[in-house]
C-alpha cells in the first residue's frame, strides 16, 4: 500500500502541464512600524524584473503591483529616512492574491562608517522590543520544514532550544523548561493552548488547532521576554492572524491524512472589510469508521476544529476591528483488546477522553495622533476536559475520572507612544477573570472506592501590569527596559519583574545582545483547591497559600551575518528558579514541573529551587537562491532541589539536542515547483524513574522507585540516543484559475523504533519493558487553491 502511494504521489507531481505564463497581483499597505500610521509616498518594487516593476503608497498607505510573475519574488520598500523592506522568497500563486502590511521603522542618522546599511537584510523578531533570544517565523516556514506537518511546534524543533516531549505531541520543552510556562497569544489576548488533546499542566497534545490559512508571521521567544509577556517563565509564542482579501473572494480544499478542510476569504466591503475562516473534519474519525487506526490498533482518535478572523477599517481611516476565534472538539478512545492479547496497560486499561477548546475575541485599535494608538483585546477562552480510566485486568471501571472545565475572560489595554526617533514606550493592563468547575476522583486501593481529590466551582480573577522603553542611542545600541506584575487576590500573592535587554551592533554583520528578566507564573487554579482530610477529619486546602513560581532568565547573546542568508549565533543562557512547588514531605522527591497530568493530589510547598543552563549553536543559510541550510545543537541541563537539600534531574535534563535541515526546491521552465527536504533530529532521550521491582511484582503492574527520579536515560543505560529523520516531497502548480500542491510530509521517515518513550509492566514476564516513541507518520495532502 505505501508504495502504491508513493507511486501515486510521484506520477502526479510529474504531470507538468504547459500552460503560458502566469502572472498575479499584489496588494498591500505600508505602515510606520512603531506608531502603525500609514506611510504616503513610499517605493514598492520587485527585483530582479525586467522592467522593474513598482509602484508608490498612497495617501491611506496603500500599494498595488500589477503582472507579477507567479513563483518566487522579492519585494523591496523603501522610504527616505527609514530602514529598507525586504521579504525574500515571497511565493506568488495564480489563485491567491497576496497581501503584504509592510512596517518601516524610522533610521536614527549618524555618520558612523561602520553602521549597517539600510538595505542589509536582517532576520529581526516582528516585536521591537524582542530583541533578546526571538525569532519571527513565516507560514511557509510552517509549510516548508520537513516533519513539520503545518504545526508550529513541530517546525520549532528545528532551531536550538526547542524540544518536543513525545514524537505525537506538539509541545514545545525549552531550554529544559516545562512546557506549562509557556504562554500562547493570539491578536494580544493569552491563551491557554492551540492544541486538541490538552491537559491542565500540559499545554500542547497531538494535534495543532492553529490553522495556517489564516496565520500571519509570528515571534517565537526563549527567554528573558519583552515586558508585555507575563504569567510566563518558559517560552512565548505571539500569533497574529492574517487579513482576509480585501478585493476578492478565494477558496481553499485540502484532504489529507489528519484531516479535511475547507478554507474561504473575501470582502464585505471592498478595500475597507474581509472575511477569512477555516473549517477542518478529522480524516482519523473517517478512518475509525471503517475499523482502520492511525495512533495505535486499538485507539480510535477524532476531531474537527474551526477558526475564523474578520477585519473592518472605520470610516475614519484611524480605526480598525477585529473579530477573531478557534474552536475545537476532539475525542480519544482507548479500546481494551481481549483477555489473550494483554500485556501490558496499553492493551487492558480502557480511556474515554475528550476536550473542548475554543477562544473568542475582538480588537479595536485606535490612531490617538501621529505619534501614538491605543489598541483593546477583549475575549473569553474555554477549555474543557473530561476523562475516564478504567482498569479491566483489576476489573475496576473507574481507576480515574477527570472532568476539568475553565473559563477565562480577559480584558487587554495596551498604550504605545513614540517620543522621538530615538524613544518610545509601550505600557498596558491586562485583567483576567477565572470560572472553574473541577472535578478529580482517584481509585482508593485500601476502600475499594473512588476518592475525591478536588471538586471545586466558583471563580477568581487576577491582574497584570507592565510597562517598557526602548531607548535607541545612535544607530548602534538599542536598550529595553521596563517591568511586569502580577496579583493574585486568591491568596494574596505577587510577583514584581524587572526586565532589561540591550542589543549592541559591534560591527557591520555583528551584534552582541545581553539579556535579564524575572519571570513569574500563576500555578493552574486547581492546583491551589486541592482537599485533604486533616488530623480532625475535616476537609482542607492544603496547597491555597502557595506562591508564585518565578524565573531569573539571563542570556548573552553573538551573531554574526555572513553574507546576504547566513547567520551564526552563539547564546549562553542561565534560569534559576525559586518558589517552585515540592513535596512538604522532606522524604519525597516530587518536583511540580515534572508533571504533565492533573493538578495534583498531595500538600505542597513553595521551597523547590531549580537552575536550566546551557549554550545554543545556531548555523543558518536562510532560504535563498531556491534552497536553505540550518544546522542548530544545544548543550544544557536541568537541575531541581527539593526540602531535602539534595539535587536532581528533571525529565528534561538530556543533555543535548541537535538538528540538522534542508530543503531544496527545483523550478520548471514549463511551471512547477518541486521541493524536497530532509530534517534529522538527536537528543540525549527520555529520562525515566527507574522501576521498584519488588514492589512492581508484588502488585502485578508497574511501581516506580521515586527515591531516584529521573535517574535513568537512554545514554544512561548505554542505549542508542534519540534520533528521527523526517522528510517532505512535494510539488506545487500554477494554473490561470487554480493552483494544487501535492505534498508527503513524513515524520520518522526510518521508522525507528529505538527511542524510548516511557516504561511499562509486562504482565506475562513479570518485567518492566520500553514503550517507543511513533514509527512512522507519513501525512500525505493535496490542497487545490482558486
Amino acid at each position: 500500500m505505501k508504495t502504491t502511494l508513493l507511486v501515486w504521489l510521484l506520477m502526479a507531481m510529474t504531470q507538468l502541464s504547459f500552460a503560458q505564463k502566469q502572472t498575479q497581483i499584489i496588494k498591500g499597505k505600508v505602515i510606520d512600524k512603531i506608531t502603525k500610521q500609514p506611510l504616503v509616498g513610499a517605493l514598492i518594487f520587485v527585483e530582479e524584473t525586467s522592467p522593474i516593476i513598482s509602484t508608490t503608497s498612497d495617501g491611506e498607505g496603500y500599494f498595488q503591483l500589477n503582472n507579477i510573475p507567479v513563483g518566487r519574488q522579492t519585494i523591496k520598500a523603501q522610504k527616505s529616512e527609514y530602514t529598507t523592506f525586504y521579504t525574500d522568497n515571497l511565493l506568488v500563486r495564480s489563485a491567491k492574491e497576496p497581501y503584504l502590511e509592510i512596517a518601516l521603522r524610522k533610521e536614527i542618522t549618524s555618520t558612523d562608517k561602520n553602521q549597517l546599511p539600510s538595505d542589509f537584510r536582517e532576520n529581526l523578531p516582528l516585536n521591537d522590543l524582542s530583541i533578546v533570544s526571538t525569532r519571527s517565523f513565516s507560514v511557509e516556514e510552517t509549510q516548508r520544514y520537513p516533519g513539520s506537518i503545518n504545526d508550529p511546534g513541530r517546525m520549532a524543533i528545528s532551531f536550538p532550544g526547542m524540544q518536543i516531549y513525545q514524537d505525537s505531541e506538539n509541545e514545545l520543552f525549552i531550554r529544559g523548561a516545562s512546557g506549562t510556562g509557556t504562554l500562547f497569544r493570539i491578536e494580544g489576548l493569552d491563551i491557554p493552548t492551540v492544541s486538541h488533546f490538552n491537559q491542565p499542566l500540559k499545554t500542547g497534545g497531538g494535534i495543532s488547532l492553529l490553522n495556517t490559512m489564516l496565520l500571519s508571521n509570528f515571534d517565537i521567544s526563549t527567554s528573558a521576554f519583552a515586558a508585555e509577556y507575563g504569567n510566563a517563565f518558559s517560552g512565548v509564542m505571539d500569533i497574529n492572524f492574517r487579513k482576509g482579501n480585501l478585493y476578492n473572494r478565494e477558496y481553499r480544499a485540502q484532504v489529507g491524512l489528519l484531516g479535511i478542510d475547507f478554507a474561504a476569504e473575501g470582502p464585505f466591503k471592498q478595500g475597507k472589510s474581509s472575511y477569512l475562516f477555516n473549517y477542518r473534519y478529522s480524516t482519523l474519525g473517517i478512518l475509525n469508521a471503517f475499523g482502520l487506526y492511525v495512533v495505535r490498533d486499538n485507539v480510535a482518535n477524532s476531531f474537527q476544529d474551526l477558526s475564523f478572523n474578520l477585519n473592518f477599517e472605520l470610516p475614519n481611516n484611524k480605526s480598525t476591528i477585529t473579530v477573531f476565534g478557534l474552536g475545537g472538539w476532539g475525542t480519544e478512545k482507548w479500546l481494551v483488546k481481549d483477555s489473550s492479547e494483554w500485556i501490558n496497560s496499553l492493551d487492558y486499561e480502557g480511556i474515554d477522553y475528550e476536550t473542548i477548546v475554543a477562544t473568542s475575541g475582538i480588537t479595536f485599535t485606535h490612531l490617538l495622533d501621529e505619534q501614538s494608538y491605543l489598541k483593546v483585546v477583549g475575549g473569553a477562552s474555554l477549555n474543557r476536559i473530561k476523562y475516564n480510566r478504567g482498569n479491566a485486568l483489576a476489573n475496576i471501571d473507574r481507576v480515574e475520572t477527570n472532568q476539568y472545565q475553565n473559563i477565562r475572560a480577559t480584558l487587554h489595554a495596551m498604550y504605545s507612544r513614540k517620543f522621538s526617533d530615538h524613544v518610545y514606550l509601550k505600557t498596558g493592563l491586562i485583567g483576567n477573570g477565572l470560572f472553574y468547575d473541577l472535578l478529580n476522583e482517584n481509585y482508593n486501593d485500601g476502600t475499594a472506592q473512588l476518592q475525591t481529590d478536588l471538586e471545586a466551582k466558583g471563580m477568581s480573577f487576577y491582574m497584570q501590569a507592565y510597562a517598557q522603553g526602548s531607548f535607541r542611542i545612535g544607530r548602534r545600541l538599542t536598550i529595553n527596559a521596563g517591568g511586569h506584575a502580577l496579583y493574585l487576590p486568591l491568596n494574596n500573592t505577587y510577583s514584581l519583574e524587572p526586565r532589561f535587554s540591550l542589543s549592541y551592533r559591534i560591527a557591520k554583520k555583528t551584534r552582541l545582545n545581553i539579556g535579564y528578566g524575572l519571570h513569574g507564573q500563576i500555578l493552574p487554579i486547581g492546583t491551589y483547591l486541592i482537599q485533604q482530610k486533616g488530623t480532625d477529619g475535616q476537609w482542607i486546602q492544603p496547597n491555597l497559600d502557595l506562591k508564585i513560581p518565578q524565573a531569573h532568565h539571563a542570556v548573552l547573546s553573538f551573531r554574526q551575518l555572513i553574507g546576504q542568508d547566513i547567520t551564526l549565533q552563539a547564546e549562553f543562557w542561565y534560569q534559576h528558579m525559586t518558589k517552585v512547588p515540592v513535596s512538604v514531605d522532606s522524604s519525597n522527591s516530587f518536583w511540580y514541573y515534572n508533571s504533565r497530568q492533573n493538578y495534583g493530589s498531595q500538600a505542597l510547598v513553595s521551597e523547590g529551587i531549580g537552575r536550566n543552563y546551557g549554550v545554543d549553536l545556531l548555523f543558518e543559510k536562510s532560504f535563498r537562491k531556491g534552497y536553505l541550510i540550518t544546522v542548530s545543537g544545544s548543550l544544557f541541563r536541568s537541575l531541581y532541589t527539593g526540602l531535602d537539600g539534595v539535587e536532581r534531574r528533571t525529565n528534561m535534563d538530556n543533555i543535548f539536542s541537535s538538528s540538522l535541515m534542508g530543503v531544496k526546491e527545483f523550478y520548471f521552465k514549463k511551471g512547477g515547483i518541486l521541493q524536497l527536504g530532509l530534517r534529522g533530529l538527536m537528543n540525549g532521550g527520555t529520562r525515566y524513574t527507574p522501576a521498584d521491582m519488588a514492589a512492581s511484582t508484588a502488585a502485578n503492574q508497574l511501581i516506580l522507585d521515586e527515591t531516584r527520579p529521573y535517574e535513568a536515560g537512554q545514554l544512561d543505560e548505554k542505549r542508542p540516543f534519540y534520533y528521527r529523520l523526517d522528510a517532505r516531497i512535494a510539488f506545487r502548480k500554477d494554473h490561470r484559475k487554480f493552483s494544487y500542491v501535492i505534498s508527503l510530509d513524513a515524520q520518522n521517515v526510518t521508522n525507528n523504533t529505538t527511542n524510548v518513550f516511557q516504561q511499562l509492566y509486562n504482565i506475562q514476564t513479570k518485567q518492566p519493558e520500553f514503550r517507543y516513541h511513533s514509527g512512522i507518520l507519513p501525512a500525505i495532502s493535496f490542497e487545490i487553491n482558486f
